[in-house]
């Protein structure tokens, strides 16, 4: 929210929906975004994975269903970009605890200004049980939705 004073008091105020931010946590993340998203190098002989201070991060769009929801509603954040993944490591405190990945995730609009979309409780079966099939697209009609 964006005040515009005037006469000493909040006359107006502006909402802009630029997107989310937020911290994404994992208990390892996969190979495939690594390269694909982080721009890391595999190696075609060694199977390392090489990350350079050049490597350019990708845009994506992030799926996820919302835990403990009795609907099962599915979301998509549709223009993403990610900081590099911490290693997830911490000295050795005896007990075995695992140490999560992090990055920290903003979903911004796309060119058509769309940013996130979400079944509800009345979505058919077909759209939430196919939510992770595709990147899901509102289907364009003359009504409006």
């Amino acid at each position: 929210m964006t005040p515009w004073r005037a006469d000493g008091i909040d006359y107006w105020m502006s909402h802009d929906n630029n997107g989310y931010s937020g911290t994404w946590e994992n208990a390892i993340f996969p190979e495939a975004m690594l390269k694909d998203i982080f721009g890391m190098i595999e190696h075609s002989t060694d199977k390392t994975l090489l990350e350079t201070a050049d490597a350019e991060i990708s845009e994506f769009a992030l799926l996820f269903r919302l835990r403990g929801d009795k609907y099962r509603r599915c979301v998509v954040l549709y223009r993403c970009v990610a900081s590099r993944p911490n290693i997830g490591s911490s000295g050795s405190t005896g007990r075995g605890e695992p140490q999560p990945q992090t990055v920290n995730i903003t979903a911004m609009p796309r060119g058509d200004a769309a940013v996130k979309c979400c079944t509800t409780a009345d979505s058919p079966t077909t759209a939430v049980s196919g939510w992770f099939s595709s990147v899901y697209e509102m289907p364009t009609s003359s009504s409006g939705g």
